[in-house]
Formats: structure tokens, sequence, C-alpha cells
């Protein structure tokens, strides 16, 4: 019978054969460095690590199987394993150990800041901060630090460094008063308030919902509402503009406070006016003229004016009826007036006709006639002027004397009794000749009285 083992070394002399081992010679015998039964030769896992030879860096010991940068040093050890091999501290030889090296074995990566499992050279965002790294450096902030990103007012993920409109309002930064502030752009009175939250735009003291309906600017400040009384309540829709407590549609003068009426439309109020109803009667003495007794007068009526009637008959021919002051004497009226014709004789205090004409009430030195400058007494009583009725001599003796025409007809009298003593009773004619002359004397004196009167 064949022998299976010829050097009786415990192999198969064709377990030999396959390990490549000599069958007759004992002392060499195939090589199983895991002891696992299979000779090295045969053994896709020499050193039995689990990793197979092709891709065990050191397939002959099992206490390393990687050697990623090829360094001949294993990447690591088995723990406890007892090895001649030292451990490689830089697996993928970056220059960064690995105690530090997010990456050990790959020689491009070494930090993962974020710990996405991106290195930091190729991931785009190295903090996860959802800014992108470009983006951080242009902005200025640290593109390795989650907690620092760029500054972005409107969230439009342009930071505000690069953005041209950082509140995101329309209106460019260069334009914008409020660059960080969306609901305000424009600062017009330049007061720190936005026209938008700004009542008054333009400062100039008037709302902006003010000044439109005044029709004036409420972005400029040389547009102001007028405002004649300065009550804040502008002319337009004011309506006593000059604050006097007359409305602006009564008022004649509706932006002077001291008036307000023009009762005769001289364009002069009423309150300078010196003749209220332009009748030419000043108002102070038409109310002095009404007061009077007897008297009339209305410093607001044009059409009741005092009566004032020395030279003007009136429509009717009848001297004291009529009030027109343009045509008439001395401007003093007739209540008031102590002349009324203004012939130089003064009234009677009191004017009393019979019914004859003649004044029973007058004294004798008081106009008969007062409202006639061409008649002053009544010689004779008989309701005529002397002036316009020449007296007889018998008037003479039998009338009641006036001023002047008494004392001229004494005169006469003591002439003619001085005459008569003298030269006795005379011829008739000589008694006619006495009365002419006489007569004539008292002529002469009435006319000279007259002219003195108009003088």
């Amino acid at each position: 019978m064949a022998d299976s083992d010829d050097d009786n070394d415990g192999y198969l002399d064709t377990h030999e054969v396959d390990c490549m081992s000599d069958p007759l010679l004992s002392t060499n015998v195939p090589i199983d460095s895991d002891g696992d039964g299979v000779c090295d030769v045969n053994d896709d896992d020499i050193d039995g690590d689990g990793v197979s030879n092709d891709d065990d860096a050191f397939p002959l010991s099992a206490c390393a199987s990687m050697d990623n940068d090829g360094d001949g040093y294993p990447d690591s050890l088995v723990a406890d394993c007892v090895t001649n091999l030292v451990e490689d501290l830089d697996d993928d030889n970056d220059g960064f150990s690995d105690l530090v090296d997010a990456f050990p074995l790959d020689v491009t990566e070494w930090y993962d800041t974020d710990m996405d499992g991106i290195g930091n050279n190729a991931d785009l965002n190295d903090d996860g901060d959802a800014w992108t790294d470009q983006e951080e450096e242009d902005c200025g902030s640290d593109s390795l630090d989650a907690d620092s990103v760029p500054a972005d007012y409107d969230g439009d993920m342009i930071c505000d460094k690069l953005d041209t409109d950082d509140d995101g309002d329309g209106v460019v930064d260069t334009l914008d008063a409020f660059p960080f502030d969306a609901s305000e752009f424009n600062d017009n009175d330049g007061d720190g308030l936005g026209d938008y939250a700004d009542s008054d735009d333009d400062n100039d003291g008037w709302l902006d919902d003010e000044e439109p309906n005044c029709g004036t600017d409420p972005m400029d400040a040389n547009s102001v509402p007028a405002d004649n009384d300065m009550d804040h309540d502008c002319d337009i829709s004011d309506q006593d503009d000059d604050n006097d407590g007359v409305l602006d549609i009564d008022d004649d003068f509706p932006m002077n406070p001291s008036e307000y009426r023009d009762l005769d439309g001289d364009g002069v109020g009423d309150n300078q006016d010196n003749d209220d109803d332009g009748d030419g009667w000043l108002d102070t003495t038409e109310v002095l003229c009404r007061n009077a007794a007897g008297g009339v007068g209305d410093p607001n009526n044009a059409a009741v004016m005092p009566i004032d009637n020395e030279t003007d008959p009136g429509a009717d021919g009848v001297f004291g009826t009529d009030d027109d002051v343009a045509n008439a004497g001395d401007g003093v009226c007739a209540a008031l007036d102590p002349d009324d014709d203004n012939d130089g004789v003064p009234d009677p205090a009191v004017y009393v006709l019979d019914a004859n004409g003649v004044c029973t009430s007058c004294e004798p030195w008081e106009d008969h006639f007062p409202w006639d400058p061409t008649e002053q007494f009544d010689g004779n009583n008989d309701g005529k002027g002397d002036n316009a009725n020449k007296l007889s001599i018998i008037d003479d003796i039998s009338a009641e004397p006036a001023p002047f025409v008494g004392i001229g007809f004494a005169i006469a009298l003591l002439v003619g009794l001085v005459v008569r003593t003298a030269g006795g009773r005379g011829s008739e004619d000589d008694e006619f000749e006495d009365y002419d002359e006489t007569e004539e004397f008292l002529e002469e004196d009435d006319e000279e009285e007259y002219e003195e009167d108009e003088a």
C-alpha cells in the first residue's frame, strides 16, 4: 500500500505538493500563518484577520491591515495585538494627525466644521449657516462660524454690504433717508421722522391733511395756508377770517378785525367812518339831533337826517321841511340850532302861532320867522315879516317893538316930539312933512339893520 505522507511530517504528500513544500523532506512543511489549516500559498487571508490578502496592506499580520498613505505604517493596530508594526499617526499623510483629521484616510480633507460629512475643502458652506463660504467672505462674516452670518436687513439673502436696497422698499439706499426702514424712505423736512409717520412733512406748522384743503403744498415749507386771524383755521375754510365775531358772508371787511360794516359803501368801515350812512351828517351830530327835543336823525339811515333848513325851502316851498344837508344851511340841525335860518336873530325858545300865523310865544328880540332868513320881526303882529311889509307910522305906534325897530322908532318919536315942542303946532303940511321924515328915518334904520344882519 502506498504511503500518503512520505516524509511523515503530518502533511499529505498531495497537500505538500499543493502548498509547494517538499513531501519527502520532513523539515519542509507547508506554511500556515493563521493556523486555519490552509497553507499560506493557497490561503486568501494569510493572517486570518478577515481582510483578503489583496486588500490587506499587512497580509502577514493580523494586527494591521490598512496603510492608507502607503508609508509602511499601519493606519491602526488591533488592540492588544502583539506586533512589531508601528501605528501610523497620519494615515492619509495630509499633514494632519489622525487625532484631528476629520478625514484621516482622505488626503484632500481634514476638517468638517459643520459635521455634514463633507470636508471643508469640498463643502461650499463650511459652517452650515445658509450662506456660502464665498458670500461670507464677500460680506465680511466668518465662514467657519455658524453664529457669524452676514447682516441682511430685508432677508433677501443679499447681505447689506452688497445690497443696494437694504430694506427692500424699492428705493435704493443712496436715495433712501431710512435705508433700514421699509416703511419710510423720505424725510422732507429733515426732522428725523419719515414722511409717512410725520404729520407735518414740511414742518411749517400746518398738518399734511390740512394743507391740501387749504390749497397749499404739504411738502413745501414756503407754501403755507393764508390765515389772516392766525387762529390756525385757514382763510379758505375759516368762516370768520378776521375773527371779529362776524361771519365773512356778513362782513364788509372780512380781513379787518376792527371793521365789519360799511353802511354807506364808501370803502370806510363804520367804526372808522364818522358818517356811517353817508348823508353828510356826522354820526355824533345825528345822535345829538335825534336825542334833542323834537329832533330827528339816524346815523344808520341816510333817509332820516336832522332838519337843517336855513336856506333851502324844500320841494313844497315851505321852510322847515327839507333835510337835505347838501343844500341846507350851516350844518347844525334845527333841534340844536339856536338860529335855524342863520340870520343872526335867535330863534324863540317856544314857537307857537295863532290862527293868523302870528307868533304868540315870541319875545320881542326873538326871530318871529325862525326858518326864513329874509325875515326876523313882525312889528304889527300881522303874521307878515317887516322886511317884506314896511311898517306905517300907525303900525310903528301900535306894534310890539322888535329890538332894532323899537330903538329906531323910539329915536324917531323922540325927535318928533322935540320938533313938535320947539315949533309949536304947525300947518298940516308941516305935520305931514314931519311924518314923512319920520317914516324915511324908520325905513333907513330898518335897511341899515338888515344890512348888518346880512353882513
